[in-house]
């Protein structure tokens, strides 16, 4: 795996932590308002 290829591995893998992040908080914000 060349530098270039770890670099987007890196971006896609943060992005989807970013994503499973944000839709953890948001149904935690829901349980908190239900």
């Amino acid at each position: 795996i060349s530098v270039t290829e770890r670099v987007g591995v890196i971006a896609r893998v943060r992005k989807l932590a970013v994503g499973v992040a944000h839709a953890w908080a948001d149904q935690c914000a829901q349980k908190v308002a239900a």
